[in-house]
């Protein structure tokens, strides 16, 4: 009993401290990559995918533009040698698009010289990256534009965590992506790495072939 007088504080179950809310873990961003060489696609959609990010995929311009238009991606890595439509008029459809002329376009590609880069500039590209191009400076000109994405618990991928471009001998880049039956090309939109993109990168290192 407390004494008389005394000042009695009752709290109700549960009101004793202030609860912390949760924090949800933010939408991992989109990287649309339009590519027609297979062996590329693996190498940067599996790396990419690695370090946090959601990868979407087209094999030619055409398929990048409707992607692009119906997913609106946070970034697209643009191939410029591609079917149908090549990189260069997809950019330049895409930037004079309202809709996703706000999307940062990084050209990838073997075209090197540097009236290739400034034309890649003139098309409306925000960023160029010169193949053959290590898989690590891919997604450091991605990270510049969308920042370090966090894993599902709120934290970055761990350091020690086993990185997919820095295993075995380097990647071959020939043509050789899949094609229909009456020869166009079938692109894929896939969200997560697989099996046969990771034993694809047993072999890769360092850089990544041309290819296109």
């Amino acid at each position: 009993m407390a004494p008389v007088g005394a000042c009695v504080v009752v709290r109700r179950p549960g009101r004793g401290r202030p609860r912390t809310p949760a924090v949800m873990p933010s939408a991992p961003k989109t990287v649309l990559l339009v590519e027609d060489n297979e062996d590329n696609r693996i190498v940067y959609s599996t790396i990419l995918r690695h370090f946090g990010y959601r990868v979407m995929e087209a094999l030619n311009g055409e398929e990048g533009i409707a992607t692009a238009r119906s997913e609106k991606p946070d970034l697209i890595l643009m191939d410029i040698s591609i079917p149908i439509i090549d990189g260069w008029e997809a950019t330049q459809v895409l930037k004079h698009d309202p809709e996703t002329r706000h999307i940062p376009i990084i050209a990838l590609t073997a075209h090197a010289l540097a009236s290739d880069r400034e034309r890649a500039m003139q098309v409306g590209c925000d960023g160029y990256l010169a193949k053959p191009c290590e898989p690590r400076a891919v997604v450091a000109e991605v990270q510049r534009f969308l920042g370090q994405p966090s894993g599902l618990d709120g934290s970055t991928p761990p350091a020690h965590a086993a990185d997919p471009s820095t295993s075995g001998d380097s990647a071959t880049t020939g043509k050789s992506s899949t094609r229909n039956a009456g020869g166009s090309e079938r692109g894929r939109t896939n969200g997560v790495a697989t099996a046969g993109a990771a034993s694809g990168l047993e072999g890769s290192a360092g850089k990544v072939g041309r290819g296109t």
